[in-house]
């Protein structure tokens, strides 16, 4: 534990932190701008994925439907 906090007691007095803190805020002032689209582009990733699982729900159901053999009656 003492090893880590003098790791961060390190990197404050070097700098690091406060120069990945000022890098932060500007990714997020970069990305305001472009909120909407990030929130679309997110929402269409989810959407996909979710289509993607529901179709391999269905298409599953349907080779069980399809193949006498593997109905559960059969077990």
């Amino acid at each position: 534990m003492k090893e880590k906090i003098l790791l961060i007691w390190k990197h404050l007095k070097q700098g690091t932190l406060k120069k990945m803190w000022q890098q932060t805020i500007w990714i997020y002032q970069y990305g305001r701008r472009y909120w909407k689209a990030m929130l679309l582009y997110t929402l269409l990733g989810l959407a996909g994925t979710g289509v993607s699982l529901v179709s391999s729900l269905i298409s599953k159901d349907l080779v069980d439907i399809s193949s006498p053999a593997t109905r559960p009656e059969n077990f």
